[in-house]
């Protein structure tokens, strides 16, 4: 398997074990995290079309997994090069399922395989695992709010780690990442400053940090996709690898 192919099979199944549950049908995967309905990270599906010898059934029987639990249906598009027009393909049999295709601009992949040319001057200590001080201190004054759950417990599950950065016993920044349980790579997910710590550099040094535990730990593999951090992971080593089509179907013929 190439690195490309793991990391694409990572990234679709990254909600499953680090803070959704999962429910695996003929051909898809639903993925729900009941504590917060809106999360739409936590509550959607994935399809296998190589698996699939009827959409239909397939789209009906997503529909009402999620109508049971109070949600509206939403699915990933596939993203493995050979499924780059698939929602198009079916747009008929989509469409006449009561979905509405969304495609946007492609993902852009990085990995963690450059020089990390950020130094880092100690202005955080920087400790492992959940602390509270990440809700009350970052988090709810951020306007946050709705990555409050889903954090909390990615950080109870085995194999993710929190970062959180202290100026004195204030936390100011938190980052996430995941070690796959599949495969030899590491997921880079997410950065959060508190809002009025903002433009202090406390961001470049806790990814800075992130970047070399990674190597120190011989975490192989460690990805991203390109986003608001860009800038900053990019001097921490993270270089494009690839792109993979960005889009999803949700239900609207309620």
């Amino acid at each position: 398997m190439t690195q490309i192919e793991m990391i694409l099979i990572e990234e679709a199944e990254y909600p499953s074990d680090t803070f959704a549950d999962c429910y695996r049908g003929d051909g898809y995967t639903a993925f729900y995290f009941d504590r917060c309905k809106d999360l739409h990270e936590g509550n959607h599906a994935i399809i296998y079309p190589e698996r699939i010898t009827d959409l239909r059934k397939v789209l009906n029987e997503v529909r009402e997994f999620y109508a049971v639990k109070q949600k509206g249906a939403a699915i990933f598009h596939p993203l493995a090069d050979e499924y780059y027009h698939y929602f198009e393909e079916n747009r008929e049999i989509i469409e006449s399922c009561g979905y509405e295709i969304t495609l946007n601009d492609d993902y852009r992949f990085q990995t963690l395989t450059g020089e990390n040319t950020i130094k880092r001057n100690g202005s955080l200590d920087i400790r492992l695992g959940w602390d509270d001080r990440i809700e009350t201190d970052i988090i709810l004054p951020s306007g946050e709010y709705w990555e409050l759950e889903s954090t909390k417990e990615f950080a109870s599950r085995k194999d993710n780690f929190t970062f959180t950065g202290y100026v004195g016993e204030k936390a100011v920044v938190y980052s996430i990442i995941h070690k796959s349980r599949r495969f030899d790579c590491v997921r880079f997910d997410y950065i959060l400053c508190a809002k009025d710590e903002r433009g202090k550099g406390y961001g470049s040094e806790l990814i800075s940090f992130i970047a070399d535990f990674c190597r120190e730990n011989r975490f192989n593999n460690c990805f991203d996709w390109a986003g608001p951090s860009e800038n900053i992971v990019r001097r921490a080593g993270f270089c494009d690898v690839f792109t993979a089509r960005s889009g999803r179907i949700n239900y609207v013929n309620r």
